[in-house]
């Protein structure tokens, strides 16, 4: 009976593990398809900036760390192309222990300073070049398995410094919106996860 049990799990756990390998490959894959569109759109257009204005943006991506939600303010520093920026990132990942994958929530405050290369660079198309320094927690969370209950050790503090550029494109000509995608790579001093962290996003943003 023991045996029978135990070949039951196994084989359910194969299964379960061989489906969410499949939807991981389908996100990545669109999550790319996506990026790669946002990038193409940012050559049409005539790029702009607001001086002195305020921003607010959200958005979505993937990376090593997990899937991720964002929401960030920006403020432009008078009639400069500096700004400085903070956001909050939600991170969702399971996470390999021995057989089984834990769920694991991450809870992310990035305050970071950027100067906007536009100058440089011809009028279809803008990079913002950044970095900063980021603060927050990783709660591990239990889960159900055949035999039971497993909860592993809770909430930890993180914190560590990331890099990052950020390409913005217009959908209208002189209007307040924007798209955005942002590769970012950031190093994790306190983490248990992966110390070494890339991630990518794409969203909108919008000018006041």
């Amino acid at each position: 009976m023991a045996l029978t049990m135990t070949g039951t799990i196994t084989v359910v756990h194969d299964i379960l593990l061989d489906a969410e390998v499949e939807q991981h490959q389908m996100k990545t894959k669109l999550f790319f398809i996506m990026a790669f569109s946002c990038l193409m759109m940012s050559f049409y257009g005539q790029a702009q900036r607001y001086y002195g204005q305020w921003t607010i943006s959200g958005g979505s991506g993937y990376g090593n760390e997990g899937w991720h939600i964002n929401i960030s303010g920006e403020k432009y520093i008078g009639r400069t192309l500096s700004a400085i920026k903070t956001s909050f990132k939600f991170t969702r990942q399971k996470e390999q222990f021995d057989e089984w994958k834990f769920p694991i929530n991450r809870y992310i405050l990035n305050l970071s300073y950027f100067y906007s290369l536009e100058r440089y660079m011809s009028s279809k198309i803008f990079i913002n070049a950044g970095g900063g320094f980021f603060i927050g927690g990783e709660d591990f969370r239990p889960i159900q398995l055949p035999y039971g209950v497993v909860q592993v050790e809770g909430n930890k503090f993180c914190t560590g410094l990331f890099i990052y550029p950020q390409i913005e494109f217009i959908f209208k000509e002189g209007g307040n919106i924007v798209g955005y995608f942002e590769p970012q790579i950031a190093y994790d001093f306190l983490t248990r996860l992966n110390k070494f962290q890339y991630s990518a996003s794409i969203g909108i943003k919008y000018y006041f």
